[in-house]
């Protein structure tokens, strides 16, 4: 078998280092020691290299933004909001550097979901995820 995760984060990383003013890179929830594992990402590293590789692209992973603010109108994260925040100030608070939690603020930014009635008035703001079994759902208040 193989795997192109650990090609496709070296192709990523080459764009970032080439175009470091206009590609940038905000860390998911598949960034995580327990995500790489689950999946191939670890196994790949550890086949194809070292452990220490995946060791250090966990560091790396670690260190990647949480969230981007684009022309000072569109906050971009991976997940959605959480009930936790709220302001940019609590974010910008939050310590991302470190494996990510399976509940609070940083869990919710990489594994929040909108509600399938995002839109909707009856739409309560905020329901825990029983699909990821962490997190919420989230409307458009």
């Amino acid at each position: 078998i193989d795997y192109l995760m650990l090609s496709l984060v070296i192709v990523l990383l080459a764009l970032k280092i080439t175009y470091p003013r206009s590609f940038f890179l905000l860390r998911g929830n598949h960034e995580s020691r327990q995500m790489t594992q689950v999946f191939t990402y670890k196994r790949e590293c550890k086949v194809k290299y070292s452990i220490d590789l995946w060791n250090e692209s966990m560091s790396l992973f670690d260190c990647l933004p949480i969230c981007a603010i684009i022309d000072d109108r569109f906050l971009c994260m991976h997940g959605g909001i959480s009930p936790y925040v709220k302001s940019l100030h609590d974010i910008a608070r939050l310590n991302r550097f470190q494996e990510l939690p399976s509940e609070g603020p940083l869990c919710d930014i990489m594994w929040s979901d909108p509600h399938r009635q995002f839109s909707a008035q009856q739409a309560p703001p905020w329901i825990f995820n029983n699909n990821r079994n962490c997190s919420f759902f989230f409307n458009h208040k």
